[in-house]
C-alpha cells in the first residue's frame, strides 16, 4: 500500500521566502526530513505545474513581490533526477525569460551537472539572481566534504556570487 501524500500549495509563503514547488517529492530517504511526515520522501516526484503554470501562479500569488526570495524546490531536490533536473533547467529559462527578477535559491546534496550550470550562467547573464546551496547535511559519515566539494569548482560562473546591485 503506497503512503499517504501530502502536497504543498504550487507558491507558499514562508517566513523570510515564496517557495515554489511546482515537482514534489524526493527519492532520497534523509531521516531528518520534513517531507517524510508528508509522505514524499523514497517516492518518484510528480509535476504538480508546468514552468510556464508555475510562473503564472507565483505572478498571481497574493504574497508575491519583486524583492521577494524565491526558494525553489524546497520539496524534492531538484538534481536528483533528469525529469527534476530539466523540470529546474525550463523554470529558470522561465523565469529569466520573464520580467521576474526576485533572487532564486536552490538547495541540493547533488551534483551540479554542466548542462545545469550552464542553465544557471546563462539566465544569471540574462539578470536573473541565482544562488545555489549546496548542502552537507544528512550525507551520513560515510560521505566527506571532500568528495563532494569538487561537484561545483570556485571558478565555474554559476558557482561565484552575482554582481552587486
Amino acid at each position: 500500500m503506497a503512503p499517504n501524500r501530502a502536497y504543498e500549495p504550487v507558491i507558499d509563503q514562508h517566513d523570510t521566502w515564496l517557495a515554489v514547488n511546482p515537482v514534489q517529492g524526493c527519492p532520497k530517504g534523509c531521516t531528518y526530513c520534513y517531507l517524510k511526515d508528508l509522505g514524499l520522501t523514497r517516492t518518484k516526484p510528480t509535476e504538480l505545474a508546468t514552468p510556464q503554470d508555475t510562473l503564472t501562479q507565483l505572478l498571481a500569488h497574493r504574497y508575491y513581490h519583486p524583492e521577494l526570495v524565491l526558494a525553489l524546490y524546497t520539496c524534492t531536490d531538484a538534481l536528483a533526477t533528469p525529469a527534476t533536473r530539466a523540470h529546474l533547467m525550463a523554470l529558470l529559462d522561465v523565469l529569466g525569460a520573464s520580467a521576474v527578477r526576485n533572487p532564486v535559491c536552490l538547495i541540493t546534496k547533488c551534483a551540479i551537472p554542466d548542462d545545469v550550470v550552464a542553465c544557471i550562467t546563462r539566465n544569471r547573464d540574462a539578470g536573473l539572481p541565482i544562488l545555489v546551496y549546496l548542502s552537507y547535511s544528512g550525507l551520513g559519515p560515510t560521505s566527506s566534504r571532500a568528495s563532494i566539494t569538487p561537484r561545483c569548482a570556485p571558478t565555474s560562473p554559476a558557482c561565484t556570487p552575482p554582481p552587486s546591485r
